[in-house]
C-alpha cells in the first residue's frame, strides 16, 4: 500500500451538483447512494463494494459520503471517516477534470484541514489523482508514529 497525507486542503474550487450526505439527510438522499452503487457495479467487478445497508451503517456511525451529479445524473461518490478519505469512484464517461474538481470541492466541505488515505501499489490512477490534489506520499513509519 501507498499511504498519503494532505495538508492545508482548503481551496477555492467549488462544484455544482455535489451532495453531502450524513445522518441528518440520509433518507431523502438514499436513492443517490443506490444509483452510485449501481453505476459502480455496471463498470467495475469487485466483490468488496459496499451495499446500501453498509452505507447506512457507515453514515449512522458518523461517516460522510459525497455524491457527484452532473446534468441530473449520478457520476460517483467518495467517503470520509473523520480524517480518512476513501472509496472514491467516478463514472468512466465523465467530463474532463471533474474528478479533480469533485475531490477539491469535498475538501472544502469537511471539518478537517488535513487528511489521510491510501491506495494499493497497482492503482496508478488513484496515485496520480492523490498527487494532483496535493497529497504527499508518506513513508510507512510516518503513518505509524
Amino acid at each position: 500500500m501507498i499511504w498519503f497525507r494532505w495538508e492545508n486542503i482548503k481551496n477555492d474550487i467549488f462544484l455544482d451538483g455535489v451532495v453531502k450526505i450524513d445522518k441528518n439527510n440520509f433518507l431523502p438522499n438514499k436513492h443517490l447512494i443506490e444509483e452510485s452503487i449501481a453505476l459502480f457495479h455496471s463498470q467495475v467487478k469487485w466483490d468488496g463494494m459496499f451495499d446500501i445497508q453498509t452505507a447506512e451503517k457507515r453514515i449512522q456511525n458518523g461517516e460522510i459520503v459525497f455524491i457527484l451529479t452532473h446534468n441530473g445524473k449520478v457520476l460517483g461518490h467518495t467517503w470520509y471517516d473523520m480524517m480518512w478519505w476513501y472509496n472514491i469512484f467516478i463514472d468512466k464517461n465523465r467530463p474532463d477534470n471533474i474528478t479533480y474538481k469533485f475531490c477539491m470541492h469535498t475538501f472544502n466541505e469537511i471539518e478537517y484541514d488535513s487528511l489521510y488515505g491510501y491506495t494499493d501499489y497497482w492503482n496508478i490512477k488513484a496515485t496520480k489523482l492523490f498527487l494532483k490534489t496535493g497529497a504527499e506520499i508518506l513513508h510507512p513509519l510516518k503513518v505509524m508514529f
